[in-house]
């Protein structure tokens, strides 16, 4: 039987993995696109920077044994996404600098990008299942704003990625409640 806090894990999870991973897609392409991004990654000290901090795995897609990158940013997840971001773009460190936690009252792109990272690392990656509500809210807040303030730098921002998120919380929500409704029906029975 699943309860209230995995609930808010699974949202907070399905957020972070699908909507926060398709924008900073979109965040590393405005900054460096696709079609730039072999030329980047193997420019001589930018390559043996990223090979010092590069798993085995993560070397084997952006420098495959052709040593291009031609793939597509949809194969990378969010890990790669923010190593890309701090070492191969043109996006500036925050306040604190890359890999430490912003400022509150730092709104730049990098302090957004590295919230995601401390979210997911903190309270999706750990995997506890232990999110109250009073954390889940203000986690899904600090995430929803996060959210806005990356997708008010995109040049085609929409607010899809908010809308998505928010989708994800309802479809959650709705799915969740369904199983309690088919439990409590059965346990009639």
């Amino acid at each position: 039987m699943g309860t209230e806090e995995d609930m808010n894990q699974r949202i907070l999870s399905s957020v972070i993995d699908k909507t926060c991973t398709n924008l900073l897609r979109q965040i590393l392409h405005h900054s460096v696109p696709q079609t730039e991004m072999p030329l980047v990654l193997n420019e001589v000290n930018r390559k043996e920077k990223l090979f010092k901090i590069l798993k085995t795995f993560q070397k084997d897609i952006l420098y495959p044994q052709n040593g291009y990158f031609n793939g597509s940013y949809s194969e990378l997840d969010l890990p790669l996404l923010y190593i890309l971001i701090r070492n191969a773009s043109t996006i500036t460190e925050h306040q604190h600098g890359w890999g430490k936690t912003p400022s509150p009252t730092d709104q730049s792109v990098a302090a957004n990008v590295e919230r995601l990272r401390v979210i997911r690392n903190k309270h999706v990656h750990s995997c506890s299942g232990n999110l109250s509500k009073n954390d889940f809210e203000t986690l899904w807040n600090e995430l929803i704003t996060c959210i806005e303030l990356l997708e008010k730098t995109l040049p085609d921002n929409k607010g899809q990625y908010k809308e998505e998120a928010e989708t994800i919380q309802k479809e959650i929500l709705q799915k969740t409640k369904l199983e309690e409704t088919v439990r409590e029906i059965q346990g009639r029975k």
